[in-house]
């Protein structure tokens, strides 16, 4: 496709992919609610109407931010999972628009259409079981359960008024089995996991290396306490910055597949 960006065709882009995947993504929304009405009542009943304590904000929290990193790295990274088969993969090259819009689809499904859906069953099923957790309150001097706030849930605290969002932070952890997706051939989701966990290590590997066997005693206690206080900026500025980049990282990798 030679024509960089066309609205009309990535409409008909957005609901080929809808129509050829929706029965999927009903049934596993309805499997979600399934789980997490079965989940949240469960903890109701075993531990928050006997101790009188409700739905406790950590719990729904947790629930939320677990459900959303678990099944969104794994729907991410099965993204493009038809580019590791021939014929699935020739069959996606071929379909009739350009690799901007085939990559732009990806993330209006991954990260808009994803978290829009989850958050809104979330919130369904929650705002059921909150108000289940009420009803049994009414005299509890601990006062009723609340509706937690999934997108106030902090990660790092960098100073009273500044810090990095889950939510953000998830975002960026996403971009990279969405990359993963399109560059492993096979098995991305366990080798996207893998290619994090090795890097990670081996940054620490280097910090030691560093500490250790390069730096002199006093040189490193000085250059290791200028890290530890530009290190909570650091953070930040990595949390929205590897989105970006591996955006465009998959945009390149996919590029690179076309026929």
């Amino acid at each position: 496709m030679k024509q960089f960006f066309n609205q009309k065709r990535f409409a008909q882009l957005v609901l080929k992919h809808w129509a050829d995947n929706q029965k999927r993504y009903i049934l596993s929304m309805l499997a979600y609610v399934g789980l997490l009405f079965t989940w949240l009542l469960v903890w109701l009943i075993l531990e928050g109407i006997p101790k009188s304590i409700g739905l406790l904000d950590d719990i729904q929290l947790g629930t939320f931010f677990f459900s959303l990193f678990a099944f969104g790295t794994f729907y991410a990274s099965q993204y493009f999972s038809d580019l590791g088969s021939k014929e699935k993969g020739s069959d996606f090259l071929l379909i009739p628009a350009s690799i901007f819009e085939k990559f732009l689809c990806s993330l209006f499904f991954t990260v808009l259409i994803f978290p829009l859906l989850l958050v809104s069953v979330f919130y369904l099923v929650d705002v059921m079981i909150v108000t289940v957790s009420n009803s049994f309150l009414t005299n509890s001097s601990l006062g009723k359960s609340a509706i937690a706030n999934v997108f106030g849930a902090d990660l790092v605290m960098i100073n009273p008024h500044q810090s990095i969002k889950l939510f953000i932070f998830f975002f960026s952890i996403e971009s990279l089995f969405l990359l993963g997706s399109v560059y492993f051939k096979k098995y991305n989701f366990i080798k996207t996991i893998i290619t994090c966990f090795v890097t990670i290590l081996l940054f620490f590997l280097f910090v030691y290396f560093l500490e250790e066997l390069v730096l002199p005693e006093g040189d490193a206690d000085y250059y290791f306490s200028k890290i530890e206080k530009w290190f909570p900026t650091f953070l930040q500025v990595l949390a929205y910055a590897v989105a970006p980049l591996a955006w465009v990282g998959t945009y390149f990798v996919l590029k690179s597949k076309q026929v």
